[in-house]
């Protein structure tokens, strides 16, 4: 990654943290980004994983060089989204 692409990342990355604030230090943190609703901090091992898992969603996925911003989402909207931006996955 050149020096000008990282910096441009970075910026974006420093937006997008003042834009979305700490899902993670208040309540936002039990209720998925995407669809709204509440979601299950724990699930019972050995068993399918339920859709309302709670999960981490890379707002700027690692395949596209992101991962430092995450978002709280249930495990069916972050399985859906992927790889995609959150505009297309929108």
């Amino acid at each position: 990654m050149s020096a000008n692409h990282k910096d441009k990342v970075d910026a974006a990355l420093d937006l997008l943290r003042e834009a979305l604030g700490d899902w993670w230090k208040d309540d936002r943190r039990k209720w998925c980004a995407y669809c709204g609703i509440p979601m299950k901090l724990r699930c019972p091992k050995g068993k399918p994983i339920p859709p309302q898992k709670a999960t981490r969603d890379h707002v700027i996925s690692k395949r596209h060089n992101g991962g430092l911003v995450t978002i709280p989402a249930c495990y069916a909207c972050n399985q859906a989204k992927g790889t995609m931006s959150v505009p297309e996955f929108l």
